[in-house]
């Protein structure tokens, strides 16, 4: 198609909001109230009433004789501007898709995307190697923007996709601005657009509308007649608590660029005046909506533009079907990754088959060596269970022996020391005749080795000098029993000094 075929077809310009449908064609337009089911889709009963607006809209025009530009509101947009480091060789593409990873929850092969450099030195981002650029990305949800796309596909058109906010791109004095801000005042709400050397570079919504200001009617048009001059200090503090969000929200910009409004009379005159008054160090002007049914700033704006360089400057939207296919001169490197990969599989398939031929010996010798030692393993265990066996049943009879001899009193005769095989010991011999008893017995309760010591017997001789006792011991389990310590042993004062010190005064 030749560039004159290009200019002269017929722009037709189309607004999807988050509640409308918009376009505008020629002299015509509508707007269609839409409905959207769970996942955010328009719902069969508004899908029709879409189709039906666009094709009544364009009438017998052909498709081929129109040049469709779809713009998408703020609703479900992601715009942002990030720095992106020059990489000489890798596409700057490639170096976004990196990006989006990193900053987007979704991935880019679930979003339909676009990307503008804010550099105002080049018009062409790819050519910029030495140095970083500053881009904008916009970004919307690619199942939401593939049936966007069927749509209007199904009404026979073909269209470019962009946002809305990138309609203030097209007026000359944002075009040639560092740094500017316009503000498309709405019914129900307003969006507040940031722009970088002609670009888009933000996108805020606010709930600052129409409706939200004070319209200067006269008497009949408002109705409230001669009530309207006892009501007008009442409605200029409603409109300033209304607007005050907005003024906040360029307060905290402290560049203080232009700000540009735009918007349908009287509303515009009145935002105009308030803020104005409000933000006095700041440049404001406004740029008027004609009057109409589907009139609004991106219809108005972007129909008008017959200037391919200012197109240009639009953020495109596409998914990865679409601009993102790969070229001849990159397939060619993915084939050689693809056939590298390959090789590498047969060579380890072939490496898993060759190597057990190659340690077969080895292997035959290690295995025969690991049944013999396994044959041993039953005789191993018995000779273990039996060693546990003692090991739980004999008593530690050296311990138990020590522990006797300290716990007893000086003087004590051992006449006999029986121990069983069932943790039961008997005592016989003789105390001196002042030693009792009892007091060896709480001894041998509080070492903590015996669960219960029983005083059998106790009779004196015949001269009455000796006492004759014999006591019955259990010893408590392995698990129970305290380790056998100095102060279990009652020998602690062999490490006290044999002197006390002088003290003063003795």
């Amino acid at each position: 198609m030749s560039e004159h075929t290009t200019q002269s077809r017929v722009t037709l310009v189309m607004e999807i909001r988050a509640n409308e449908w918009r376009g505008s064609f020629r002299n015509r337009g509508f707007v269609v109230p839409i409905q959207r089911d769970e996942l955010g889709q328009l719902n069969a009963e508004s899908l029709t009433q879409v189709k039906e607006a666009i094709r009544h809209c364009v009438g017998d025009t052909k498709g081929s004789e129109i040049k469709c530009l779809c713009a998408l509101a703020s609703g479900g947009i992601s715009l942002r501007s990030i720095e992106v480091p020059a990489s000489k060789g890798v596409p700057l593409k490639n170096l976004l898709e990196l990006q989006i990873e990193k900053e987007w929850p979704l991935p880019p092969a679930d979003l339909a995307w676009g990307f503008q450099s804010l550099t105002p030195s080049e018009i062409n981002p790819e050519s910029q190697e030495n140095n970083s650029t500053k881009v904008a990305i916009a970004a919307v949800k690619r199942s939401l923007f593939r049936h966007y796309e069927t749509i209007v596909k199904e009404c026979g058109l073909e269209a470019k996709w962009t946002l809305g906010a990138c309609a203030g791109s097209m007026l000359p004095e944002i075009e040639s601005a560092s740094h500017y801000r316009l503000l498309d005042l709405r019914e129900t709400h307003s969006e507040l657009i940031e722009f970088e050397n002609g670009i888009p570079s933000a996108l805020r919504s606010l709930s600052l509308g129409w409706n939200a200001i004070s319209s200067p009617q006269n008497d009949e048009q408002t109705g409230y007649g001669a009530e309207a001059a006892d009501r007008e200090s009442v409605d200029e503090a409603a409109e300033a608590s209304a607007i005050q969000p907005l003024i906040n929200a360029l307060n905290a910009d402290e560049s203080r660029a232009p700000l540009g409004i735009a918007g349908q009379e009287p509303w515009l005159s009145e935002c105009l005046n308030s803020l104005q008054a409000q933000l006095p160090n700041v440049t404001i002007s406004s740029h008027g909506i004609a009057e109409g049914e589907a009139a609004c700033f991106v219809t108005q704006v972007l129909g008008k533009s017959r200037s391919p360089s200012r197109e240009a400057r639009l953020i495109e939207l596409k998914s990865d079907e679409d601009a993102l296919a790969p070229s001849q001169t990159n397939r060619t490197p993915l084939l050689r990754w693809v056939a590298l990969l390959v090789l590498l599989v047969i060579l380890a398939l072939l490496t898993r088959r060759i190597e057990p031929a190659l340690r077969s010996s080895g292997l035959d010798a290690q295995l025969k060596q690991f049944n013999e030692q396994k044959s041993q393993l039953p005789e191993l265990d018995r000779e273990l269970s039996f060693m546990e066996h003692v090991a739980q049943k004999s008593l530690p009879y050296m311990d138990l022996i020590s522990l006797l001899a300290a716990q007893t009193v000086p003087g004590f005769q051992l006449e006999t020391l029986d121990m069983g095989s069932d943790r039961q010991i008997q005592i016989r011999g003789a105390l001196p005749q002042n030693a009792q008893p009892e007091d060896l017995r709480a001894k041998l309760l509080s070492s903590g080795w015996f669960e219960q010591v029983v005083l059998d017997e106790q009779t004196p001789d015949k001269n009455k000098r000796n006492l004759t006792i014999r006591i019955s011991l259990t010893v408590k389990p392995p698990l129970r029993r305290p380790a056998l310590s100095e102060a279990v042993l009652g020998i602690e004062s062999d490490t006290e000094p044999t002197e006390k010190p002088n003290q003063p005064g003795k």
